[in-house]
């Protein structure tokens, strides 16, 4: 939905801009007393407010027209936050930077430049959070037992805040929450809102927890008085806390303000919702626009006027005076929900693009409700900004994308006519939604600052008018010292090819500024991504792949890719005329680091962590982290899980990184060093001590360590990094030097030499165990895992299962009377027994919890909410990972291959049920509807050939043969009854899904997937294998 219609506000009049004034002058002068340190905030609220001049006239008297909403307007919000723009206060800006380290905004690292006094004040009564979750408790205990809680409900609160395990949760809410709906007892008796804050503070909290604590604050918000008690905010704002996560959460605590616009409930209201939104982003996207609903529906709860605490603190004066009550009011809500916007327009961790959507459907709840209110409520700077940087991250609109077609290939990019027609298009087509929110904010009278113009870069423009490339880009908050170089960034990013992204490096290099790591590193990422490109046309140059021009292209689908979409290069324009020019070539990776050197700059970690997965080669790896950090790449496993148990931040950080470095490049160590933790064994197979096997070991010990780093291995699994080649088995030092499984130590029993054709096999059924115990030690730890990851697990399986196959079928060909050929029965056995429990445990245990892992844990709610301020129950997503095709189309694949045909069934049902939500992933991925339609073809394949149309001993047209001779016979694998419920529900969603796949497009399917060459060194043929 588009949000230009309610950007547009007014800006504060004359009135309050003395009024502002005032009130600084006031504040200024109460940060100066002594005794301001101890005074309480209710004395702190006595005399803010008593500091009204009374001959001033009260602007909220008036009804202010507004352009777009079209309602009275209240202009207070631009005194809290704003006004030091307005009027030049001598603070400047009161907007600290961004404390989350976004991904897309690296730091600039410069000792001499740290800014010491982000967050150094006092976090209002949080100044230290030392006390015991269990203790606090236990301290409160008579207060809470004279407030009629009985014993049971204290130690349930007491063992909910200290466990680990999400059933409790789970329970305790659920039980609760049937409460309130059934009994219709009173608010009074409800889980005190200390206990939520506890639990949503928690650095981790399962989709399912999340969504049975929403579920809850649902029903008691439509309670009889419903509220937030004054005692039991007092105790919620006592509760010990970890105030590191409170930073980097509680984002609108950097403005100091809230101390005298919020009222302690609702205060601790955006505690708890924020935590909330946190915990939504990084781990349940989908739920983001129903937790913006629940806490709209709080906010007129929880206003200054509805406080006891705050009522009683005014002047009598005031408490007399209802419009005065009334601003109030309306200054509380309109900090609130910018502030709501500022927290929604942090990227979430998985599919950062795709999932900007939710939030943009999310920011128009909160406008909607800002606009709806007796009296509209303005958005100021940090609204403004919020929706802006979400706008930033959607795709390009069909004017946006028409403005691109016609920009030239010669930089800067003017737009160039084709054709006659090409002239009605003017540069309001270049104009974004982005764009127009920023000439909205300065159209209301707010100056535009450092942030404003970098993000005017990202929108396709530059400062002097020139155009740029629009690029999608989450742009985190920063100081305005830090503009110039962020600057420089983002105008090296907002270009194609490596030639321009150096002239605007060059550019920077000119203008004689220091060197800062934030513009150093845009420019390593062109060079990165430049070497990646053309290892890639290397490599298809090499394979015997005829090239195109479309192949020059990146990420060319059925869907048109723009500059700017992606992150990848783009090639240089075919006319040399339209090459952009600079002094020197581009340079290589080597010479920039080189620069770099030159000039004393140098990467941060988290920069290092963001560079690695772009690094194709394992010199280039060395070299980057070498120049940067000399010696880590010498650092023995042994001092990196010291590292990890050294409990500090950065230590973790470097073991993390090096982790993930070994992780890019695994078949490069094999380490023997004596390491308890270290000494895998999943089941009956033990590991070797590879890089691989190191990461699984720190994932399931206690030790600290990076939250994402269970998805980097998963990543590589996928990848096959790090096992035994198939093509490689016969080679004499395979057993020895390589790969995941231990042999010797594994089958110390057996014929080595009679194993080594099998390697590769083992060490994929290897790295199926190796997912079960992290899936299993994620999910233990209320973790969850995205889209991503689980399309890896699949894969996983997938090669699993195939390796399973292919065993047996080895095994099925094998000649006992051949003595060239012959195998011990015990050898037999076990490999038999490894392809077996592979098998069992796709269809057992890894596809219900995939299921698990997508569904959301118990019923949906069905009624609908016709508004956010709705009396209506809460609609919560069905889905907690909405499955795109992809996710669809690895599960067939992964259950066929095991010959899993009731997985096939439910997957097909499962895709019936939910379609409504898999058609709107479908829409936000460029080739959906070709996936979904290859998915349809691998379920027409599998159910009639089952595993051995994945066989690795088959060429793909002697699948294409097998599976046309099933067909013509009217045969399947899979049992009658499952083949004819797929046959029914593919009819009912015929119209949908496009049909049941006819047999020319199963053939097609097969032969036109992406194929992978194994050379046979002895016969020097090449065959192309289905995989």
């Amino acid at each position: 939905m588009l949000l230009a219609f309610t950007w547009r506000t007014r800006a504060p009049s004359t009135t309050w801009i003395r009024y502002g004034r005032q009130c600084e002058q006031k504040r200024r002068s109460l940060l100066a007393s002594d005794h301001y340190g101890h005074c309480s905030s209710i004395a702190r609220k006595e005399q803010f407010h008593s500091s009204i001049p009374s001959n001033v006239e009260d602007p909220l008297s008036k009804k202010c027209s507004i352009a777009t909403l079209t309602q009275p307007t209240i202009p207070s919000v631009g005194l809290a936050q704003d006004g030091g723009d307005l009027w030049d206060s001598p603070f400047g800006t009161l907007e600290a930077p961004d404390t989350t380290g976004g991904w897309s905004s690296p730091r600039i690292q410069s000792p001499e430049e740290t800014n010491t006094n982000d967050h150094s004040e006092p976090d209002g009564n949080r100044q230290t959070r030392v006390e015991r979750l269990d203790t606090f408790i236990d301290r409160h205990r008579t207060v809470l037992r004279r407030l009629g809680y009985t014993q049971a409900n204290i130690e349930e609160w007491r063992n909910l805040v200290q466990t680990e395990q999400s059933n409790l949760f789970l329970e305790s809410f659920r039980r609760a929450t049937q409460q309130l709906d059934n009994e219709k007892q009173s608010s009074e008796k409800s889980i005190p809102w200390f206990v939520l804050l506890c639990v949503a503070s928690r650095p981790v909290l399962a989709p399912s927890v999340v969504q049975a604590l929403l579920a809850y604050l649902d029903s008691l918000s439509r309670q009889k008085g419903a509220g937030i008690r004054a005692y039991d905010a007092d105790m919620a704002t006592k509760l010990p806390q970890d105030d590191a996560l409170i930073r980097k959460r509680l984002l609108w605590k950097t403005d100091h303000t809230w101390e005298r616009l919020l009222s302690i409930e609702m205060v601790v209201l955006l505690e708890v919702y924020s935590h909330l939104i946190s915990h939504a982003r990084t781990s349940w996207p989908e739920i983001l626009e129903a937790t913006t609903i629940s806490l709209l529906a709080w906010l007129p709860l929880t206003s200054p006027s509805k406080s006891s605490s705050w009522t009683t603190s005014l002047p009598r004066t005031r408490r007399l005076n209802d419009p005065l009550g009334q601003l109030d009011d309306f200054a509380a809500l309109a900090f609130a929900t910018n502030a709501v916007l500022k927290l929604l327009a942090q990227p979430c961790t998985s599919r950062t693009f795709k999932n900007s959507t939710l939030q943009e459907a999310s920011q128009v709840r909160v406008v909607q409700y800002m606009a709806s209110c007796s009296q509209p409520l303005d958005l100021n700077r940090t609204g403004y900004r919020g929706i802006a940087s979400v706008q930033l991250m959607l795709r390009k609109t069909p004017n946006e994308i028409r403005w691109t077609e016609l920009q030239s290939l010669s930089w800067p990019p003017w737009k160039y006519d084709r054709t006659a027609m090409d002239s009605c298009i003017g540069p309001e087509h270049g104009v974004s939604n982005a764009l127009q929110a920023l000439r909205r904010m300065r159209e209301v009278g707010y100056r535009p600052a450092g942030w404003e113009h970098v993000a005017t870069v990202y929108t396709g423009w530059d400062d002097d008018g020139s155009p740029t490339v629009q690029t999608r880009q989450y742009l985190g908050s920063f100081q305005e010292w830090q503009t110039e170089a962020i600057m420089w960034s983002a105008r090296i990013r907002t270009t194609r090819t490596i030639r321009e992204a150096w002239a605007a490096f060059q550019a920077y290099w000119d203008s004689g500024v220091k060197w800062r790591t934030t513009v150093c590193q845009s420019m390593l990422e062109k060079i990165l991504l430049n070497i990646k490109r053309e290892a890639h046309l290397k490599h298809q140059d090499e394979a015997g792949h005829k090239m195109t021009r479309k192949d020059l292209l990146p990420l060319q689908h059925d869907k048109k890719v723009y500059p700017g979409e992606v992150k990848e290069i783009w090639p240089s324009p075919p006319s040399s005329h339209l090459e952009t020019y600079t002094r020197t070539a581009p340079p290589s990776l080597s010479d920039f680091l080189d620069l770099m050197e030159e000039h004393k700059v140098s990467l941060d970690n988290d920069a290092l962590i963001h560079l690695l997965p772009m690094v194709t080669t394992w010199d280039d790896a060395h070299l980057l982290l070498n120049r940067q950090r000399p010696g880590i790449t010498d650092r023995s496993p042994a001092t990196l899980i010291d590292l990890f148990h050294s409990g500090d931040a950065t230590s973790v950080t470097l073991a993390s990184l090096l982790l993930k470095h070994l992780l890019q490049f695994p078949a490069k160590h094999k380490w023997s060093f004596p390491a308890a933790q270290m000494d895998l064994q999943l089941g009956p197979l033990r590991l070797n001590q590879v890089a691989l096997s190191l990461t699984l070991g720190v994932i399931m010990s206690p030790l600290q360590f990076d939250l994402r780093l269970p998805m980097y291995l998963l990543a590589h699994l996928n990848k096959q990094a790090g096992l035994t080649k198939y093509h490689d088995r016969n080679e004499g030092n395979v057993v020895e030097q390589s790969g995941l499984v231990d042999v010797h130590k594994t089958f110390k029993d057996f014929a080595v030499e009679e194993l080594s054709p099998f390697k590769a096999h083992l060490d994929r059924i290897a790295a199926l165990r190796m997912v079960q115990q992290v899936v299993e030690t994620v999910l233990r730890r209320q973790g969850s895992f995205g889209p991503q990851s689980v399309v890896d697990i699949l894969t996983i399986s997938f090669n699993a299962a195939q390796a399973a196959k292919d065993i047996a079928v080895n095994i099925e060909e094998h000649d006992p009377d051949d003595g060239q050929s012959r195998m011990e029965s015990n050898t037999v056995k076990a490999l038999i027994d490894q392809a077996e429990w592979c098998k069992m445990t796709i269809a057992s245990t890894l596809r219900p919890t995939i299921f698990s892992m997508i569904q959301t844990d118990g019923p949906a709610n069905t009624s609908s909410v016709g508004t956010y301020a709705s009396t209506d129950r809460l609609v919560l997503p069905r889905l907690q990972v909405t499955p795109s095709p992809a996710i669809l189309h690895a599960a067939i694949r992964c259950f066929g291959a095991a010959d899993d045909f009731e997985g096939i069934s439910q997957t097909i049902y499962f895709m019936q049920e939910y379609w409504p939500e898999i058609q709107a992933a479908m829409e936000q991925d460029r080739n959906g509807a070709k996936l979904l339609r290859r998915t349809l073809c691998a379920t027409s394949l599998l159910l009639s050939v089952g595993s051995d149309g994945i066989r690795r001993d088959l060429t793909r047209q002697e699948v294409v043969e097998l599976f046309l001779e099933k067909h013509m016979q009217q045969q399947s694998s899979a049992p009658e009854d499952v083949v004819e419920d797929v046959y029914k529900v593919v009819a009912v969603m015929d119209k949908e899904w496009g049909g049941w796949p006819l047999p020319m497009e199963v053939e097609s399917y097969i032969m036109h997937r992406k194929d992978r060459v194994v050379m046979n060194k002895k016969k020097k043929k090449k065959r192309w294998y289905y995989s």
